[in-house]
């Protein structure tokens, strides 16, 4: 291998300096003929010129022969693997039908709308809101029925409380005084409405069990205590012996009258009957001792309570004054004043006018005879 590189070598300087001299010569006889080859290497020495082909070869270095691997045992042919079967083509899928565009979805407005006479709620879907119970848009607040309908101008029992919706299917939220058909109701800010005795500002009213406000009542019993209810609605507080006597008085007058007459004729009748049926008992009932009974508190009330649960009506005549006193109040006189004197006699004043069970029984006669006051007492 080494000789063949040599020898290459020189066959390759060889034929650059040939190159070389062809160009020196052409360069000379420019212009001129130029001179055959032969003739031009005529004239050159090339007596010092190497024989590069017969130079001696540099020995070759020795390279240990490998020793032979021993022969690796065959490895036994494969069994044939015997052709796999072609796949059958799949058929081709036949084309989709295209899809049809799906529709837009309509826009629907959420708000109230209006079917028939009634209200319902429009979800923004379009479909109506059934749930049944209190329904809040804003600050607003709705009732929605069973059928799904917006409850209006009605009161609704909601836990325990009562609430009123209005024409507009609002509940009515303020902290005052409202007026429904006639009757007068208080309501708080959160809608429900104010049940029982309650105190508003400075002042005890008294509402029934569904919140309407009771007035011009003589006795009721709240809780474990009696009151009277004026013309305004507020509340008094009496003792258990007055409103014992009070609903005594009723009791005789419901007996003793009937449902068709006014005030004033129940007044008289029941004023009549006392009269005429009263059994006068000086000595079962001492007169002497009454005076000790009407110096107490709730002295004519006792002795009105006597008469009229009394046997027979017995009594006398400061018992009869104190029954008419009674009777007239629960029938709404005003201030029946229950007059004792000093000779040993009781007779009521109503309005400058006279009802005494002396002088043939006077009922409200304008004058009576002369008398001398020991005690004025107001029913």
């Amino acid at each position: 291998m080494k000789r063949k590189g040599k020898f290459c070598l020189a066959v390759m300087m060889a034929v650059c300096f040939t190159f070389t001299i062809v160009s020196t010569v052409q360069a000379a006889y420019s212009g001129t003929d130029i001179p055959a080859v032969s003739e031009i290497f005529a004239n050159v020495d090339l007596t010092d010129a190497q024989d590069i082909s017969n130079a001696p070869e540099s020995p070759d270095t020795p390279v240990p022969d490998k020793p032979e691997s021993p022969d690796t045992p065959g490895v036994p042919d494969k069994p044939d693997i015997p052709d796999t079967p072609d796949t059958p083509d799949t058929p081709d899928k036949p084309d989709e039908p295209d899809k049809p565009d799906e529709p837009e979805k309509p826009v629907y407005k959420e708000g109230w709308i209006k079917k028939g006479s009634n209200y319902y709620w429009q979800n923004s879907d379009g479909s109506i809101r059934t749930k049944q119970g209190l329904f809040t848009v804003g600050k607003d607040k709705y009732y929605i029925t069973k059928g799904g309908s917006r409850l209006s101008k009605s009161f609704k029992k909601i836990k325990g409380q009562y609430y009123y919706f209005l024409g507009n299917g609002k509940m009515f939220m303020q902290n005052k005084f409202y007026t429904i058909n006639g009757s007068r109701y208080y309501f708080y800010a959160d809608g429900h409405i104010a049940t029982g005795r309650t105190k508003i500002g400075k002042v005890y009213y008294y509402f029934d069990a569904k919140g309407k406000q009771v007035k011009n009542v003589k006795a009721i019993k709240i809780g474990k205590s009696y009151y009277s209810i004026d013309s305004k609605g507020v509340t008094a507080k009496m003792s258990d012996k007055k409103a014992e006597c009070i609903f005594a008085a009723q009791r005789f007058i419901e007996k003793h009258s009937t449902s068709s007459q006014t005030n004033a004729q129940k007044f008289r009748s029941s004023f009549r009957y006392l009269l005429g049926y009263m059994r006068y008992s000086p000595n079962y009932f001492s007169t002497s001792a009454d005076y000790k009974i009407i110096d107490k508190k709730d002295g004519i009330y006792e002795l009105a309570l006597y008469t009229f649960n009394a046997p027979n009506l017995r009594g006398n005549c400061h018992r009869f004054a104190s029954c008419v006193a009674a009777m007239a109040s629960v029938l709404g006189y005003k201030n029946p004043t229950v007059v004792t004197t000093t000779g040993d006699h009781s007779f009521v004043m109503i309005d400058g006018k006279y009802y005494d069970n002396m002088y043939h029984g006077l009922f409200g006669a304008s004058s009576r005879p002369s008398y001398k006051v020991y005690k004025k007492t107001v029913f």
